[in-house]
């Protein structure tokens, strides 16, 4: 069993390797790539941080980063948790699972100063609520997600038989139609949320599957379901 994995790295590798233990065959096909931002500004002033992903570490400005590590962090995600130890962050809080929840979640920060390393693409939900929980809230961002157009050598090396693609994003999607060629009536489209779906090109009439939860476990219970 084939399964396209289309998420950048390096959560496409992780997540090859999970599907290598489940005696699968991945094939990493990222669809879109993160790149860093420019950050003009060094002055920041907070109390606490808060992080909803890996990239803000893995991408993110060093002296920025470095000015913060002292700070408490509160992220989403053991792997957000990971990459900010990493990056030598000590006093770190796993306030949620999703971003979705982190706003009703997270326990009230040391003083009203709330710093959010953000990316550029994202939704709106979690700064709405934060925005009305802090008197000081700000976002900075520090690294962006673009699509990746696919060069005719890379489209040559993939299989010619996809069982399942995995979607992480609404952009890799939408990058779906690229390479159409390969996607076959039977190959089912697995999706971490609804609006991901939603996202899935209209001339695509796949069977689609969307995970119990936006989280990696749900994605890789997903796939198990499918091949039952």
């Amino acid at each position: 069993m084939v399964i396209l994995v289309t998420r950048p790295e390096p959560g496409a590798t992780r997540t090859a390797e999970h599907l290598r233990h489940l005696k699968l065959s991945p094939y990493i096909l990222s669809l879109s790539k993160t790149v860093q931002l420019p950050v003009l500004r060094q002055d920041f002033s907070c109390d606490a941080v808060i992080a909803t992903s890996e990239s803000a570490f893995l991408y993110g400005n060093l002296d920025l980063i470095e000015k913060l590590r002292e700070k408490p962090l509160y992220v989403v995600g053991k792997h957000t948790a990971e990459a900010a130890k990493k990056a030598g962050f000590s006093d770190i809080v796993f306030a949620a699972p999703n971003a979705k929840t982190l706003a009703h979640k997270i326990e009230r920060a040391p003083g009203d100063r709330i710093l959010y390393l953000a990316g550029h693409v994202r939704r709106p939900d979690l700064e709405e609520q934060l925005h009305q929980k802090y008197k000081y809230f700000e976002t900075i961002e520090l690294y962006d997600t673009i699509p990746i157009k696919l060069d005719d050598e890379q489209k040559l090396k993939i299989p010619q038989k996809i069982d399942i693609v995995m979607l992480y994003s609404a952009m890799a999607a939408a990058g779906l139609a690229q390479i159409s060629s390969y996607i076959k009536h039977s190959t089912v489209f697995l999706c971490l949320s609804t609006r991901i779906a939603n996202a899935v090109p209209k001339t695509f009439l796949n069977a689609i599957v969307i995970a119990y939860e936006p989280n990696e476990d749900a994605m890789l219970d997903g796939v198990k379901a499918i091949l039952a």
